[in-house]
């Protein structure tokens, strides 16, 4: 199941990237396909438009703008100039501190709620404890804890990790995007069950282990952390080159969650496995996501550069809830 799922992800990836191979460096221009149809006057017969940086290489009506229905189209133009870009380096590095300051604080939170519960455990009835509503209690308070932790860890995070709406208003759901994407909507229906059968796994994963200080929990935590990040840089920066690059680490890190859960306890890495299915469909998604919008947002690369605007200004963790 573990190897199947790896190469299921690697498969929806490399179809993502097919054809982007010269976007990989700051230069460069993909082939990017319009929106927007249009019909001849009384005659009711579709068009396509495609364009290379601007260069309408499809036929047009003389005068009247309609574009003339499924003609051939030619792709022989002259390359458009290169496209220069500044990196940013301090954007990569202020990624990679928030990461690492979200995970630190997620480590940090996590031993205090094992050395508290622990003292917490041994001032209780010994009668309680391993009695029955000593075991319910117990899983309640750990599903609340993971529950809590998949749909808000960003407020450890010190950037803003701020969700789209779950709307199609939203600057986010404006940018084209292929054809197979799901509604706004769809997404906070996944997400809420992805955070439930997280919450499951991460709590047969904990009873198993006996303790939340194990490297199955710290991974799913790294993952967490890695997630948050990401969303400042697609939802907040809209940078969508980097975003591009950036999912393959959520991607990845989601798939050592699997595996981990996995020698744990194989039903928890079974019950957690759809978030892993979910996000190969997401990286995908993302990916085309900046093939299709690349000219039309000035090339963004897949390293951060300042011609895409500044990076999030850091915050106090802790700051913000409702992002």
């Amino acid at each position: 199941m573990r190897n199947s799922l790896a190469l299921t992800a690697v498969a929806v990836v490399v179809v993502a990237l097919t054809g982007s191979v010269d976007a990989f460096s700051l230069r460069g221009s993909p082939l990017s396909l319009r929106r927007g149809l249009r019909s001849g006057p009384g005659s009711g017969a579709q068009g396509v438009r495609v364009e290379r940086q601007g260069v309408v290489t499809a036929a047009e009506s003389g005068g009247s703008g309609d574009i003339i229905p499924m003609g051939v189209v030619s792709l022989n133009q002259t390359p458009p100039p290169a496209v220069n870009k500044t990196p940013d380096y301090l954007a990569s590095l202020s990624y990679v501190g928030a990461t690492a300051t979200e995970y630190t604080l997620l480590g940090v939170f996590l031993h205090v709620l094992q050395i508290g519960g622990v003292k917490v455990v041994r001032k209780l009835p010994e009668s309680f404890v391993q009695g029955k509503w000593g075991g319910v209690t117990k899983n309640v308070m750990l599903g609340v804890l993971f529950f809590a932790l998949s749909v808000r860890s960003r407020i450890f995070s010190p950037l803003d990790n701020s969700r789209p709406k779950a709307s199609s208003d939203d600057p986010n759901f404006q940018r084209l995007t292929p054809s197979w994407m799901p509604p706004p909507l769809a997404f906070s229906i996944v997400w809420t069950t992805i955070a439930l059968l997280r919450t499951l796994a991460s709590v047969l994963v904990v009873n198993a282990k006996g303790t939340l200080l194990c490297n199955a929990i710290f991974l799913f935590s790294l993952h967490l952390s890695i997630g948050d990040t990401w969303n400042t840089i697609n939802n907040v920066e809209r940078r969508l080159g980097t975003s591009a690059l950036f999912v393959l680490f959520v991607l990845g890190s989601v798939l050592a969650v699997v595996w981990e859960y996995t020698k744990v306890l194989p039903l928890a890495g079974k019950i957690i496995a759809p978030s892993a299915a979910w996000l190969t469909v997401a990286t995908a998604l993302v990916w085309s996501i900046w093939r299709l919008n690349y000219t039309d947002m000035g090339a963004p690369s897949l390293f951060p550069s300042k011609e895409e605007g500044p990076t999030s200004q850091w915050r106090l963790p802790f700051s913000t809830w409702n992002s």
